[in-house]
């Protein structure tokens, strides 16, 4: 053992001087809303946690976390948003977003965690310290599940795989065309009907019908590879038409995508230029991330048709 020994605890120093720290309490390190944080949440509330000390400690709800920074700090770009999103819903951290007017005029995102003392500018320019809010004393797990999870009991309906890692499983002999038996359609299933040209002789009524069987293929799945040419899948069907149901933001922004991908490399530039926006903005209306103003919109839907 090195150093100094004292009996008394109160003479031992923890945190040597001139070091930052940070504060967190059992409470909140036990808590559900701490415990279950992703990789990414917990890499970016480290990092707005190293902001704070690199300030004293007094800039709560004014720290900055720039994309750049974040990916170097070692979560991923396309992931930023959505760890930022589970954060906030947690209660571990909150937000207040920034708005880009031009290229250089930028107001940035600013960040405040919840769990330590938030720093206020009241309208005359007086800087004074309030209590943490604590929102994450609020959080309930259940709020925070995967939505893409698959409900309990949902997995028997989908074909186990068999011992060579294959998903199509094992097709037994009495699965085979000639003895599958009356056809069914499980639920789930996809419904295919066969359609009659108006003055054929009988009914024009449309009879459903299920997927046909395949010797060399599970039942269910065999319709989309060996259906007859008459027969219609009504999914693919109604999804040919995706003007009917996509919303004029969705238009435009698959308009956009078709463009760009037949134009020559730079078009994205010379759009967000013709347009009024950044080249980002643009870009990240292209991928479906943030949304245009009304300008941008109208001005990059004359162009495009």
């Amino acid at each position: 053992m090195s150093g100094k020994h004292y009996t008394d605890l109160r003479k031992v120093k923890a945190v040597p001087d001139g070091m930052a720290f940070v504060q967190l309490s059992i409470e909140l390190l036990t808590s559900p809303a701490w415990r279950g944080r992703s990789i990414n949440c917990g890499r970016f509330i480290e990092f707005l946690m190293i902001e704070h000390m690199h300030h004293a400690g007094r800039e709560n709800g004014w720290l900055l976390a720039p994309y750049d920074q974040l990916v170097k700090f070692g979560i991923t770009r396309r992931l930023i948003r959505a760890t930022i999103e589970e954060a906030v819903e947690r209660g571990l951290v909150a937000v207040v977003h920034g708005i880009r007017r031009t290229f250089k005029d930028t107001s940035p995102s600013r960040y405040r965690l919840t769990f330590l003392p938030e720093k206020v500018v009241n309208a005359a320019g007086i800087t004074y310290f309030a209590e943490p809010t604590n929102e994450w004393k609020r959080f309930k797990p259940a709020l925070a599940e995967n939505r893409t999870s698959v409900p309990e009991g949902e997995l028997d309906q989908f074909p186990k795989g068999n011992s060579q890692g294959s998903r199509r499983g094992t097709l037994e002999a009495s699965e085979t065309a000639e003895n599958c038996g009356p056809p069914t359609v499980p639920e789930g299933e996809p419904l295919y009907i066969s359609w009659l040209p108006e003055n054929a002789v009988g009914t024009t009524e449309p009879e459903a019908s299920p997927a046909p069987c395949s010797p060399d293929r599970s039942a269910p799945h065999a319709g989309r590879q060996h259906r007859d040419p008459d027969v219609i899948d009504i999914e693919d069907y109604l999804g040919a038409r995706p003007d009917e149901t996509e919303s004029p933001q969705a238009k435009l922004r698959r308009r956009l995508v078709e463009h760009i991908a037949a134009a020559p490399r730079g078009e994205i530039t010379r759009l967000a230029r013709r347009v009024g926006v950044s080249r980002a903005q643009l870009g990240n209306f292209k991928d479906g991330r943030f949304g245009l103003n009304r300008g941008a919109e109208a001005a990059l839907r004359q162009i495009l048709t």
